[in-house]
Formats: structure tokens, sequence, C-alpha cells
């Protein structure tokens, strides 16, 4: 599993200084997630029973998957709005000189148009100079939502890198919560999910953060013993986020696979999200904008 965890490393936090901007850009509540620790057990024996030809986890009780709904309740990753879709042919090197107020060099450049994960965590580090300086802020929230991208949202199968080409998405913070992100992540992570089945490939990327709150929202056989109530105004999965993320406990894939194989149907919830969990997440909406 590829995830680089880029915004939430020992005590690393976004700097309030560029809070407001990330709440502009509609992605903030969903940044806030990546402190959450990936169990590797229960993503693996998921992904196990993933079909491709229908694009459902195919379990003992009967087939299901991950919706555009649960992206919105679980992440509040934004699924309305316009599509994710720009030029693929871009001057990698002048976008970043006019949105990230850079130079490249050859430390910043992974392959093609894509920027080393490491680079930008260094690069933009130190905002105290800046933080009378707008514009300056507005590239170090450039800077910190390509981490988010290339390592937990995005993220290919290196979760060392990410595209320049999400730069044009957020030239105005404004604009860039237009976006469907929610829906260009769950997409992504189908296509993710789908290779993974051929045993020849050895790693995943895409949120692979996203199967994990699924399951535990989903199939309360799996869910560890401390449950956590639901926060307001914050998306459905924050119930998860506790000091030091107790709620990791077997790490092992068989363990998962065989509360899988003896799971009952009637120990699935089919049911849809609650008018209170949607009323939550109409209040999370409001925030961001």
């Amino acid at each position: 599993m590829r995830q680089a965890i880029p915004t939430y490393q020992g005590i690393e936090q976004p700097p309030i200084e560029i809070i407001p901007l990330l709440q502009q850009s509609g992605l903030y509540t969903a940044i806030k997630l990546c402190r959450i620790n990936i169990n590797g057990g229960i993503v693996n024996a998921f992904v196990e029973r993933w079909r491709p030809e229908t694009h459902t986890f195919h379990l003992t009780c009967e087939n299901a998957t991950i919706t555009l709904q649960d992206v919105s309740v679980l992440v509040g990753l934004p699924v309305d709005g316009n599509p994710l879709i720009g030029s693929t042919n871009i001057e990698g090197i002048n976008m970043c000189e006019q949105y990230l107020g850079v130079r490249l060099n050859a430390n910043a450049l992974a392959n093609g148009n894509t920027l080393k994960l490491s680079w930008l965590a260094s690069e933009f580090a130190n905002i105290q100079d800046y933080v009378d300086d707008e514009e300056h802020l507005k590239i170090f929230a450039r800077a910190w939502i390509l981490r988010f991208i290339g390592g937990v949202m995005l993220v290919d199968k290196s979760s060392k890198r990410v595209s320049m080409r999400y730069l044009q998405f957020m030239v105005a913070f404004e604009e860039c919560s237009t976006y469907a992100w929610g829906t260009a992540a769950l997409s992504y992570l189908y296509r993710e999910m789908c290779n993974a089945t051929d045993y020849n490939v050895q790693f995943i990327g895409g949120c692979i953060l996203l199967i994990q709150l699924w399951a535990w929202e989903r199939c309360p056989k799996l869910v560890p013993s401390i449950v956590s109530p639901q926060q307001q105004n914050n998306p459905l999965g924050y119930r998860w986020l506790q000091n030091k993320n107790p709620h990791i406990a077997s790490d092992s894939v068989e363990h998962y696979r065989f509360k899988l194989d003896t799971m009952k149907r009637g120990e699935f919830l089919w049911d849809p999200y609650s008018e209170e969990v949607q009323a939550l997440l109409n209040g999370i909406s409001q925030i961001e904008s």
C-alpha cells in the first residue's frame, strides 16, 4: 500500500497562517484525516475481494462498493461540481515558477512533469518569514495541497511524487473548491483496485484511507473496540481521529480474511446514512464555503 502521509509526520500540521486558504480550497477537512494510521490487514483483505468486472467487493453476504456518498460523508471531499479535467500538455516548469514562485532544479524533479514530495516538504518548510505576505501564503498553501494530493488523495505507486498539472486547478482557491475532487479520488481508487487484482502487481495507490473508513462504518464486525461518537460539523471519518490513533488492533490479513469469510448478511450495514449524518454534511459544506 502506497501512502506518503505528507501532512502529518510527527507533530507537523498545516501552518495556521494558511488554514483559511485551505478552507477556501474545500480540501481542509479531508487533509486533517491524514493523521489516521492505515491498517494493512483490512485494506488487503478487501482488495482481495474486489471484482473489476462489477467494481464491487465480492463478500459472502452480498456484493457492495464504495459510493460517492461514502466519499462525501466519510472524508468530506466534494463530489459535486466541475470535473477535474484539464490540459496534460503543460509547461510544468513555467507553471511552477508562476504559482510556486520557484525555478525548478534537478533536486525538485522526479520524472516528466512531476515534483518530488520530499522537495516540496523541505522547500516550503519555513513560513515564518512570509506571514504578512498574502501572495507567499498562497504559494505555501498550493505546495501543501500538492503534498496532500500526491501523498494521500491521488497517490501513485511510488508515493514519492506528484504531477505539476494539478496546479492548474488551484490558481484561485475559490475556484479550487468548485471541482469534484471526491469524484476524481474515487475513480482513481477504483482503477488502482482493479490493477491490484493482478497477481503481478505488488503495490496499490489511490486514497486507501477511504477503503479503511468505509470498512469500519459498514462492517461492525471489523470495528476496533473503541468507537467514538461523530463530531459536529466534521466528516464522519473524524470520529476515528484521536491521539496516537488507538484504533489499529490486528494488522494481520489472515485475521480479516477469516472475519469476512464468516460475516453474515445481517452483519453488514446496508442502510443509507441517517438524516442526522446528512445534516452534519450540510454543515461541513457551509463551513467550507
